[in-house]
């Protein structure tokens, strides 16, 4: 991952114009070819272990029935964010503990006031 960002960030920074006839971009070109065989390889190490992978629905079933009150975390951050929320992600956090603490589902604090 460090190596890709590493010399992306290099890419990116370097695409400052196409019409500028200098050398500003020939460092980060050199690199394009490499970017692409590791890019490569990192898709066929995915395509590989993903078709490895199956799924254990009755344990699926298991763990959204464990976590069903809380799964409602995320959507209620997007939505006190879209809302103008200044800390949605950290609130909705803090929330998540302390129903976790006294063992109930998120979604009971809308009712509980």
């Amino acid at each position: 991952m460090i190596f890709f960002r590493s010399r992306m960030v290099t890419v990116y920074n370097d695409q400052i114009s196409e019409h500028q006839r200098n050398l500003t971009n020939s460092c980060s070109r050199r690199h394009l070819p490499e970017l692409l065989v590791a890019l490569d390889s990192s898709v066929r190490r995915v395509m590989r272990v993903s078709c490895k992978l199956q799924v254990d629905k009755v344990n699926m079933q298991k763990n959204f029935r464990l976590d069903q009150g809380r799964i409602i975390a995320e959507p209620l951050y997007i939505l006190l964010a879209a809302k103008g929320h200044p800390d949605a992600h950290e609130y909705v956090r803090r929330k998540i503990f302390e129903f976790f603490r006294k063992n109930k589902p998120l979604s009971r604090s809308c009712s509980d006031g």
